[in-house]
């Protein structure tokens, strides 16, 4: 039978992952942060193999399997990457961050999805009722719209997908420097062109599947 980790545990464990720099989340603005790299030209952004990472395979199949699992609908998944007419990476993501690759081809391929077998018209699961809040931020058109939108699908998904995976608390670690290690490329590439990535959600989920770990 297992148990959860003691209070005390808990707290410290807690406390060592908040110390850790990747981990440390900017603030809902914007606007560039002073210390971020100013982007550089987009012709430089457009050739990105995330597909390539083990890692960014795991954030594609946790959001994938979340958004059918889920049954989001399409005017929440528009709203994060545009019209399918239309569809456009650099409108809630940083173009050339491989997490944030991973998470849009989720979006992109879900939106394309085809009708379920022999069925009249359904394409997806039932979904529960959006929340009131989801519901004003959809009717916004501010950065800090999507991106509360996001980090309400995106955190549960993750922190969901982990916790199935069982890793020990040794595998989680090494996944989290390994996501720090992606944010880090994309900071040192000049490609962060928005105050708040959609991998530190990443790997704010990642800190909760750590801290929750049973023994």
């Amino acid at each position: 039978m297992t148990t959860r980790i003691r209070p005390a545990r808990r707290l410290a464990i807690a406390a060592a992952l908040v110390s850790l720099p990747f981990l440390a989340l900017p603030s809902r603005r914007d606007v560039l942060r002073a210390d971020e790299p100013a982007p550089r030209d987009r012709s430089a952004r457009t050739h990105v193999e995330w597909y390539t990472a083990p890692d960014c395979r795991l954030v594609f199949h946790a959001v994938l399997e979340g958004l059918y699992a889920d049954g989001v609908p399409n005017q929440v998944v528009d709203f994060i990457i545009g019209p399918p007419n239309e569809p456009n990476v650099e409108r809630s993501f940083v173009a050339g961050c491989y997490l944030c690759h991973a998470t849009y081809e989720a979006f992109a391929l879900y939106r394309n999805r085809p009708i379920f077998c022999r069925t009249e018209g359904a394409d997806t699961f039932t979904a529960a009722p959006l929340p009131p809040a989801i519901l004003a931020h959809l009717k916004g058109t501010a950065d800090r719209d999507r991106y509360a939108v996001l980090e309400h699908y995106l955190r549960p998904w993750l922190t969901r997908k982990l916790h199935a995976m069982r890793l020990s608390d040794a595998e989680l670690r090494d996944l989290m420097q390994r996501f720090g290690d992606l944010v880090a490329k994309t900071r040192r590439d000049g490609l962060v062109g928005y105050s708040r990535c959609v991998a530190c959600e990443i790997l704010k989920a990642t800190s909760e599947a750590r801290s929750d770990e049973k023994k």
